[in-house]
């Protein structure tokens, strides 16, 4: 019988940005035309404005802006002096359609959905669960470097001594990185991870005609931009 608490996942299937997020890993390796990379941007763009994020959507497509234009600016016209900061812009736009496939799949899917998702395709555990513990582990991670740098601000520590800063940010990151690591643990465990009989599932998801729609726009432009 269907539980009262069965809940809908997000807008897309967690396999679809996994997917997309494979598929884009080989962006890379070959140059694309700049109108198709702008598709794709596009694109992911309006797949975080679907999932409710319309401040990510917003910003993926400025920052691929900034990143694009600045750098061909800078490898045209630029001083001599600003050649190690044009590489690292050129890099980031080789690398920013993975990147930004990646943040959606982590910022946008959920440790529920996620392992219903690949019970769906009959992931064995020793996949799966790894793979939900880094889910959960990447968002926990990113709010307790936001308060530490908090307190880093209330302390005095800014940029200003580049030096310091890195230090007083990095150690502590260090060591809740590994108390994260223990904490999720023992949850897991807590939760009876490791019991191998059926679990239950409160999300629900469906493959459903936006998901084959969204891989076929991403996959040709993929292939035309070649």
């Amino acid at each position: 019988m269907r539980s009262q608490y069965v809940i809908t996942a997000s807008y897309f299937h967690p396999l679809t940005k996994i997917l997309s997020t494979l598929f884009l890993g080989f962006t890379p390796l070959y140059k694309l035309e700049a109108g198709y990379t702008w598709g794709m941007v596009g694109l992911l763009a309006l797949a975080f404005y679907l999932e409710g994020e319309k401040r990510e959507s917003l910003r993926a497509g400025v920052t691929f802006g900034v990143i694009s234009f600045g750098g061909s600016l800078l490898l045209e016209r630029g001083p001599v002096f600003l050649l190690p900061l044009t590489s690292f812009l050129l890099i980031v736009q080789v690398l920013y359609l993975p990147l930004l496939s990646a943040k959606w799949m982590v910022e946008t899917t959920d440790v529920g959905s996620l392992l219903a998702a690949l019970d769906q395709i009959r992931v064995p555990k020793e996949m799966s669960l790894p793979l939900a513990v880094v889910f959960r582990f990447f968002p926990t991670f990113k709010e307790e470097e936001k308060n530490i740098r908090r307190a880093m601000k209330v302390r005095g520590l800014t940029m200003k001594h580049p030096l310091q800063y890195m230090e007083a940010l990095t150690v502590p990151l260090l060591v809740e990185a590994s108390h994260l690591a223990d904490d999720l643990a023992k949850s897991a465990e807590t939760k009876g991870i490791a019991n191998p009989s059926p679990k239950t599932h409160y999300v629900e998801v469906h493959w459903k005609k936006r998901d084959s729609a969204y891989l076929i726009g991403m996959v040709a432009m993929m292939l035309g931009g070649a």
